[in-house]
C-alpha cells in the first residue's frame, strides 16, 4: 500500500482512512457533511498526493501525445485543459506538459498514458505519481492565504481560473494551478518538501479558517460545481 508523505502528521491529525489504487487516502478528518460545509463557508487544505502524475518534455511532446490522444489539444503554456472530468492537463512550457488523473474511476487517458512508451527521441513520458506530493486549498481565503507565502501575481486578471504557473511558494519551488472554482488552487512539490510546505500554508492560514479536510468532502464538493 502507498502512502502519502503526509501521512505520519495525517495520523496525528485523527484521520480516517480510505483505500484507494493501491493507496491509503485520507477520506476525512472528522465528520464528512461538517468538512463540506467548512469548504463552502471556511477554507480547507486536501491532500491529494494519490493522483496519478505523468509529465511529459521534449520538443516534439505535442505533436506526439496530440497523436496518441486522437486529436486532442493540448493547452498552451501557462493554460489548463480539462479533457475529461477526471483528467487535467497544464501546460508547464511549451514543450513540457504535467497529466493529472484521480485514481479512482476509469480514464481513457490514464490507460494510454500509463502503456504508452515514447519511442521518439524529442519526447519523453515519465510517470511521477509518487515523485509529485499535491494538495488542493479551496475556499474564500484560499488567494489570501497562498499570497502570504508567494510572490507569485494572484490577482484575478494575472491568474484567472484554468491558468498555471511555477514559482517560490514558502522557498519551495512549485507548480500552482487556479482551478475552476471561485477560490480553487493545486498545489504540487517534490515530496521531499511536502510536509515543510503543508506546515507553511497552515500557518499562514492561521485566523483564516483554515483546516484539514478530506478527500470525501472535497470530491462532493466537486461534483456538484
Amino acid at each position: 500500500m502507498k502512502l502519502s508523505p503526509l501521512h505520519h502528521k495525517h495520523l496525528s491529525m485523527g484521520v480516517t482512512w480510505a483505500e484507494e489504487g493501491g493507496w491509503l487516502i485520507p477520506e476525512h478528518f472528522g465528520n464528512p457533511d461538517s468538512e463540506k460545509h467548512h469548504l463552502e463557508s471556511g477554507c480547507g487544505i486536501v491532500d491529494c498526493s494519490h493522483q496519478r502524475k505523468w509529465e511529459i518534455v521534449g520538443s516534439e511532446s505535442r505533436a506526439t501525445l496530440e497523436g496518441f490522444l486522437q486529436g486532442l489539444a493540448l493547452p498552451l503554456p501557462g493554460r489548463i485543459s480539462r479533457p475529461t472530468h477526471q483528467v487535467l492537463v497544464a501546460g508547464l512550457t511549451s514543450d513540457s506538459f504535467l497529466f493529472l488523473a484521480e485514481q479512482d474511476g476509469e480514464s481513457q487517458f490514464a490507460k494510454i498514458l500509463s502503456g504508452q512508451s515514447l519511442a521518439v527521441s524529442c519526447a519523453h513520458l515519465t510517470e511521477i505519481t509518487s515523485v509529485l506530493a499535491g494538495f488542493a486549498l479551496v475556499g474564500k481565503q484560499s488567494r489570501a492565504i497562498l499570497q502570504k507565502v508567494t510572490s507569485l501575481n494572484l490577482t484575478e486578471e494575472a491568474c484567472p481560473p484554468w491558468k498555471c504557473s511555477s514559482g517560490n511558494i514558502a522557498g519551495v519551488q512549485a507548480v500552482l494551478l487556479r482551478l475552476a472554482s471561485p477560490w480553487e488552487y493545486a498545489l504540487y512539490v517534490v515530496r521531499d518538501y511536502a510536509e515543510y510546505l503543508y506546515d507553511c500554508l497552515l500557518e499562514a492560514g492561521h485566523g483564516l479558517e483554515l483546516r484539514p479536510v478530506g478527500v470525501k468532502a472535497y470530491r462532493e464538493m466537486k461534483h456538484e460545481t
